[in-house]
């Protein structure tokens, strides 16, 4: 990528900061600025996050973190394994499970120019078997309480977001049966959008005509429907956007039919509910394009997440015990590319004056230069946002927003039985992402030494 373009300057991004920064390679530069960066993190924070970065670094360790921190559970013992996990790996990634301590790092985020997306880590599993009613009504609690937390802390620089998977409030076997009748190819039409928005009708509701499902994959559907509408008219009475991220591969279809029609349904006078996109799989390019163009024939306003996905391992391992074709595209470099392609296509959308919100959430350092170098080029004012994860990439977080972007900082919550598979597939995620990783580890360290000692 080229790095000697000049950056021009558009209004809403020099009135954040006296200071812009003018070319990529500053803003390159920016990024390990790790005195600026961690100014907010005391010295003990530094530590923490420098061996648990180290420890991430080892493959053998990111490919088997889950089967590591579960074996270590069950050696220790629950009380014991969380006293020595929650200071250490928890605390580096995780706000916390009380609402004190969620409060507390937005709090600390807002005052470093960075935006909190908090984001309760309920999820079903692969397995579709789904939660008793209680479990759904205490996930209610949580959501609820995490949408109040949101409304309550002060966005600057974008909308106020919170991060949630629909297995939390429905079953993944609904999902699933909606995946299975959406076919193969994943193709996802005006008119079962409009069947589905029909359907979520409380008052006259009808069955969906445009999807086979059987009796029982009906019932179970109409069973769902409250607790959807419960989340779209939570989040819109306390003016909170809610992104549904991507879930386990037999129930994303589903989840894209879904959040689709959530959006047809309550994305009329703002972008209540965003999609999530991952940028690995081969399908997501040609889906963001037709799902920005369905929402927009529609008439209401599309909103998406794009990522480079969370999945990939799993995804590979289900298509060749199935026999198909490898979804996932071969190489990282394709998958980058596939990234900044879709994220330029939304770039331009938003130029060109459509009612698109998009953030562009990576650690991949080009792929975020590249687009800030579009972004500020069309001149773009609003709509789109930067993001990453909290405790990966905080040198381009803090360069980022020091530049005038707008940052969110994905803030994961929850208990540590809850967190434990989130926090594996993030470091199977982002293994392959060792040059920012060492870049990370040493700004850490130089951070580390300066203060240690601040005289040499």
């Amino acid at each position: 990528m080229p790095c000697d373009r000049i950056f021009k300057k558009s209004p809403s991004l020099s009135s954040h900061l006296p200071a812009m920064i003018t070319s990529v390679e500053n803003l390159r530069t920016s990024f390990s600025d790790g005195q600026t960066a961690f100014a907010g993190k005391s010295y003990t924070d530094l530590l923490r996050s420098y061996l648990v970065l180290r420890l991430c670094s080892f493959n053998i360790f990111a490919e088997n973190s889950y089967k590591i921190f579960t074996v270590l559970r069950g050696i220790l013992g629950k009380q014991l394994f969380s006293i020595l996990f929650k200071p250490t790996v928890y605390r580096n990634f995780i706000a916390g499970q009380k609402k004190t301590e969620i409060l507390t790092t937005a709090s600390s985020l807002s005052r470093s120019g960075l935006m909190p997306l908090i984001s309760p880590m309920l999820e079903d599993s692969p397995d579709g078997a789904g939660f008793n009613e209680q479990t759904y009504q205490r996930n209610k609690e949580v959501i609820r309480e995490s949408i109040e937390i949101c409304s309550s802390v002060e966005y600057k620089r974008g909308p106020n977001c919170l991060a949630i998977k629909l297995s939390a409030l429905i079953p993944a076997q609904t999902l699933a049966d909606l995946t299975k009748a959406i076919g193969f190819s994943e193709r996802i039409t005006e008119a079962q959008v409009l069947d589905l928005s029909k359907a979520f009708d409380t008052v006259h509701p009808r069955s969906i005509t445009s999807l086979e499902l059987t009796t029982e994959e009906q019932a179970r559907l109409r069973k769902s429907i409250p607790n959807l509408l419960w989340l779209g008219e939570e989040c819109t009475k306390k003016r909170v956007n809610v992104y549904i991220d991507a879930e386990f591969t037999q129930f994303q279809p589903g989840v894209r039919l879904v959040t689709l029609t959530l959006v047809n349904l309550f994305n009329r006078n703002q972008n209540t509910f965003w999609n999530t996109y991952q940028c690995y799989l081969k399908k997501t390019e040609q889906q963001v394009e037709e799902d920005t163009k369905l929402i927009d024939s529609l008439g209401a306003r599309w909103g998406g997440k794009i990522v480079r996905g969370a999945y990939i391992q799993y995804e590979r391992k289900k298509a060749q015990d199935l026999g198909v074709q490898d979804p996932v595209h071969e190489t990282f470099d394709d998958t980058s590319a596939a990234y900044n392609r879709t994220a330029a296509y939304l770039l331009r959308g938003v130029e060109q004056g459509k009612q698109w919100r998009c953030i562009l959430a990576t650690h991949n350092e080009e792929s975020v230069l590249e687009a800030c170098k579009l972004y500020t080029n069309l001149g773009i004012q609003d709509g789109v946002y930067l993001g990453q994860i909290a405790g990966m990439g905080d040198g381009i977080s803090g360069g980022l927003a020091r530049a005038g972007f707008s940052v969110y900082k994905l803030v994961p919550t929850g208990s540590v039985d809850e967190v434990l598979p989130w926090l594996s597939r993030r470091m199977e995620e982002n293994k392959g992402m060792m040059e920012r990783s060492q870049k990370d580890r040493i700004m850490i360290f130089n951070e580390i030494r300066r203060r240690t000692f601040p005289f040499f």
